[in-house]
């Protein structure tokens, strides 16, 4: 999968968009899935973000926050980002 750069608030993202079925593969691989699954369950708003929607953008705060939960940094998301994608 080619990746497109994006270019936002001063930033570059390599792969700004990956579905949810990426990023529980993704987190699965790297032993962050049941970190974020928890998260998922015991927090309204992540939980309703995840509920509603079919692809996860980095540069949604939502995103972020669930980055957060997983002990990333924004470069980390990042990686995590372009890992997924290629999945």
């Amino acid at each position: 999968m080619s990746r497109k750069v994006i270019k936002g608030e001063g930033a570059v993202y390599h792969s700004a968009i990956i579905t949810k079925l990426q990023c529980k593969k993704q987190a699965q691989l790297e032993g962050t899935w049941d970190t974020l699954k928890a998260a998922l369950s015991s927090d309204e708003d992540m939980q309703e973000n995840w509920s509603l929607t079919t692809i996860l953008d980095i540069r949604d705060p939502g995103v972020q926050a669930m980055g957060l939960v997983m002990g990333k940094t924004p470069a980390q998301l990042q990686e995590f980002f372009d890992e997924a994608a290629d999945l």
